[in-house]
């Protein structure tokens, strides 16, 4: 099976791969940036530079593609119903989340590391959370609905980031989802974009293009790939309003206040060229 789904990636027959058999090359590296053909030998650990702010330090997440991509991989007859708000659950859930940090928050954040098998830190520096963050929110708001629903309106569960056990164990079970209805959950800011131009859900930032709340907001300081992303609140003329994991608590896209690690609404201007462009969620 693997020498077949080779043969059509290499053959360029991208748009003619199903569902499981594009996660399947994207999980073994088949399908990289550009889609350029890799070999089955290619290592499947992605080491992807991320950066929440302009000048803040460049931060490295080191994960196996695979591991992220076989999660998605749900043997589910059905999927859940896709929530109808899903774009203003998503803004409150994400909400929630702002002002923690890795200082005062240090067991939540490594929560959002953990969906996807990831430590707080590795080799010794902490690992970048901002992609972890969007897609922990979003299977949080699928786990809550489902609660809810499961519970006939008498679910119970703490409020915001502090999920009761039941709700947050059932986090992983929701990504298929999210990967069917909504974007890829995944730690990685690139793959994110990546699946998203496959999936026609990609929205290049111009001034033709207005986001709606709920959407992802992806950045790329120097140019290139994206190497941050955000969850747009709101948009006003000139800007846009999000909430980011992994960023500082500065305004703008530079002047950052502290060193990073934190989960904050910012305000930045739109269009600007820092900005590469959208997903649309729902």
């Amino acid at each position: 099976m693997h020498d077949c789904l080779m043969e059509r990636v290499m053959n360029n027959e991208i748009a003619c791969l199903g569902r499981r058999q594009f996660l399947g090359a994207v999980g073994m590296g088949l399908i990289a940036v550009g889609y350029t053909p890799l070999t089955l030998a290619d290592s499947p650990i992605v080491t992807e530079a991320q950066q929440g702010d302009p000048d803040l330090p460049v931060e490295y997440v080191e994960f196996d593609r695979q591991s992220v991509m076989a999660n998605l991989l749900s043997t589910r007859a059905v999927l859940e119903p896709e929530p109808a708000n899903f774009g203003e659950l998503l803004v409150g859930e994400a909400q929630s989340w702002v002002g923690r940090d890795r200082q005062n928050s240090k067991g939540k954040i490594a929560d959002l590391l953990d969906l996807f098998g990831l430590p707080f830190s590795q080799h010794g520096s902490p690992v970048p959370f901002c992609a972890a963050g969007a897609s922990y929110v979003a299977a949080a708001v699928y786990a809550k609905a489902a609660a809810l629903r499961n519970s006939k309106g008498n679910a119970a569960w703490s409020s915001g980031a502090d999920l009761a056990p039941n709700v947050r164990d059932r986090l992983p079970a929701y990504l298929t989802d999210l990967e069917h209805s909504h974007f890829l959950p995944t730690p990685s800011v690139n793959d994110m974009y990546l699946v998203a131009q496959g999936k026609h859900r990609w929205a290049p930032a111009s001034a033709a293009t207005t986001p709606k709340p709920g959407w992802l907001i992806l950045f790329s300081w120097k140019g290139g790939n994206p190497d941050h992303v955000g969850i747009v609140k709101s948009v006003q003329a000139g800007s846009v309003t999000t909430i980011e994991f992994n960023t500082s608590a500065g305004v703008g896209t530079a002047g950052a206040q502290r060193q990073g690690g934190c989960v904050a609404s910012r305000i930045r201007p739109y269009p600007h060229k820092a900005i590469k462009g959208f997903i649309r969620t729902a």
